[in-house]
This record gives structure tokens, C-alpha cells and sequence, in this order.
């Protein structure tokens, strides 16, 4: 999905497909006197992405919120907040300094950060904060200093998620967290993965496979972006809800995420199906985010092909997230690549013994 070059080691290993993702909530200011977080210009994002090594492709707004498309995945910018999600091996972490002194320019004061992201299958070329949560979560305690809580969802030695949650400030001073819901699929089919790949300088066209998806946001603004030669990126907004696609084709890294704070979506009963039915992965992994009420029942399959293979809980104070894992029941042409991926990450030594706290 990533801008590539001749140089780099993903060349070698395949890029790094799933996401380091930062959410960072300021104070809910009644009068924004000196403009809010949508004021600041884009060249001063730019500067803000200089750090964590992206840079904006396009960018898509409304009265609500301002979307870009980045050269690796997605940022997006409310009044009161900044969701950046990056993928390779991009040192998102580098620029939350940057992040709080934005607000810091507009007298907002940071409230609650949350990070999350799924393990990598490459962690040795991450930067050395990006090679183990252990790191990660002793650099955001460093640099924020309050009440963190963190946790690591599903089974360590297959796919599984690390999350780490810090507050601020009192909770009547800030908005919560998003409710979010994220799909990650690794080893994808390949008659559905080649579509994903372009002839230099032709015109692109969307995949037939996004079309399920797609009818699902209605009245959406869509921007996307087509990679060359090969990836894809979308984002769409509707009012304050977006909902973000990015895929990586190639056979010996194939994978697709997608992530939406629609409720309408979030709480559907068929979402998973609308997007396995046409990617048909070996495996994949969902993560829901709700800082209120019921999570919804779990399914125990889909499509009749998939069948859960592990679930996970826990709550962050008052946010919870449910983690599941399914795989598919028939055989399939990436069950070698998949495997051997899955073997990699059982060989892993990270943070074994981390619990919630």
C-alpha cells in the first residue's frame, strides 16, 4: 500500500501492512477563542508528519472533520481530537510531541490518549520504540505522566492486539473515545488480490471487491487513492463518521484493514460478511472499541466458510474492546504463506508477560 523504495528492507520481508494507531483527545473547550484543532493549516500538519515519516497524498473535509490520505494509511482531524493511523515501518510515536504542541498552540490542553495496533510480523525493522510494546508503552508513560492502563488482546502466539490507554484530565473536562470497529485480514485470495494491482500510468478503476462495501456508505464522501504499482487507500466521511480501507496486494504480504466510527455500521449484523465475503482471507481479526454500552452478541461464524478461532475482553476504564479471531473451514491457496507467518509470530519474544493494569 506504501510509497516504496529500491532500498528499503520491506523489499526483502514484504510490507508491514497492519497499522500503529493514535488517537489524542484535547479538552472540550466551550468557545474555541483561539480556533480548534481544524484551524491549523495543512503545512502544518505536514510538519507534524515529518516525524512520524508521511506525507499527505489528498485530503477531503466538511463542516465536521478533515481527511487525508497519507503515504502511509490515514489521518483525521476533529474540532477536539487527531486520529493518525500508520502503517510499514513509520515511527508514528515520534510525532505525539508534535500533536500536543499543536494544541498546545491553540491553548487546548491533551485529555486522553489511546494507542493501539496489532502485532507486527516484522518487528526487527521497526525503529527501536516500534520493536515491542514494552517500548512503546514506557515511552508514552515518559512523555505523559498520567493514569495509563495497558493490555494485550488474543492469543501471543497468533494475531493478537496491544492497547494502551492514558487520561489526562477529569472525564466532564473531554469527549470520549470513538466507538470503532476494525477488521484486519492477512493472506488474501489471490484472484481477489491481483485486481489490485495497476499498469503504470493507466486509468484506475475501483474493484469490483469494494463494491459490497461501498453500498454500505451511502451519502459518503469518498477519496481514494490508487498506489502504483500496486495498493490501494481510501477514506470517506459523513458528517463526524469516517470509514477507512487500505490494501496491500502483494502475495508474500497480503492484507487489508478497515475501520469506521459509524454506528449504523458499528452496529449492524452483517458487516463482517460484507467484507469477508469478498476478500476471503485465511484469517482475520476484529477489534471493537465502545466507551458505552453493550457490546454487540458474538458471532460464532459467518459466510459459512469462517468459524472463530479465539475472542478476548477487557475494559480500560471506562472504554471496552472485544477481540476476535476467525479462520476459514476450506482450503485455500494462501494456507502455505499463512502458516508460515503464524509460525514466525509464535517465534517472537515480546512482552510475554505483560498484563492489564
Amino acid at each position: 500500500m506504501s510509497l516504496k523504495t529500491e532500498s528499503s528492507p520491506e523489499e526483502e520481508f514484504g510490507f508491514e501492512g497492519p497499522e500503529k494507531n493514535l488517537q489524542v483527545i484535547f479538552n472540550n473547550k466551550i468557545y474555541y477563542d483561539t480556533g480548534t484543532l481544524r484551524s491549523i493549516t495543512q503545512e502544518r500538519y505536514q510538519e507534524m508528519l515529518n516525524y512520524a515519516k508521511c506525507k499527505i497524498l489528498t485530503t477531503t473535509q466538511n463542516d465536521k472533520m478533515t481527511a487525508f490520505i497519507l503515504s502511509e494509511s490515514s489521518l483525521f482531524v476533529y474540532d477536539d481530537r487527531i486520529i493518525l493511523k500508520t502503517c510499514g515501518t513509520t515511527p508514528l510515536l515520534n510525532a505525539l510531541d508534535d500533536i500536543i504542541l499543536i494544541g498546545k498552540e491553540l491553548n487546548l490542553k491533551p485529555a486522553a490518549v489511546f494507542y493501539w495496533r496489532k502485532n507486527f510480523s516484522n518487528p526487527h525493522l521497526q525503529v527501536p520504540i516500534h520493536q515491542s510494546f514494552e517500548n512503546e508503552a514506557n515511552f508514552l508513560d515518559e512523555h505523559l505522566g498520567g493514569d495509563s492502563r495497558k493490555a494485550i488482546l488474543g492469543p501471543l502466539e497468533k494475531d493478537h492486539f496491544y492497547l494502551y490507554y492514558c487520561e489526562l484530565l477529569p472525564k466532564n473536562e473531554f469527549n470520549p473515545v470513538f466507538n470503532t470497529f476494525e477488521i484486519k485480514m492477512h493472506e488474501i485470495h489471490p484472484e481477489t488480490a491481483k485486481t489490485f494491482f495497476w499498469e503504470t500510468g493507466a486509468r484506475k478503476e475501483r474493484p469490483e471487491a469494494l463494491n459490497d462495501i461501498y453500498e454500505k456508505l451511502p451519502e459518503y464522501k469518498i477519496d481514494e487513492f490508487f498506489f502504483e504499482p500496486c495498493g490501494y487507500s481510501m477514506n470517506g466521511i459523513k458528517e463526524q463518521n469516517y470509514e477507512t480501507i487500505h490494501v496491500t496486494p502483494e502475495s508474500s504480504c497480503s492484507y487489508l484493514s478497515f475501520e469506521t466510527n459509524d454506528s449504523k455500521f458499528i452496529n449492524s449484523n452483517d458487516k463482517e460478511s460484507a467484507i469477508i465475503g469478498r476478500f476471503k482471507p485465511f484469517n482475520c481479526i476484529t477489534i471493537e472499541i465502545r466507551n458505552n454500552g453493550e457490546l454487540p452478541k458474538l458471532k460464532e461464524s459467518f459466510n459459512g466458510d469462517y468459524s472463530l478461532a479465539s475472542t478476548d475482553f477487557v475494559a480500560l476504564g471506562n472504554i471496552q474492546i472485544e477481540f476476535h479471531s476467525y479462520e476459514t473451514n476450506e482450503m485455500h491457496p494462501m494456507v502455505i504463506a499463512a502458516k508460515r507467518r503464524q509460525q514466525k509470530i509464535a517465534m517472537m519474544k515480546d512482552v510475554k508477560s505483560l498484563k492489564v493494569s
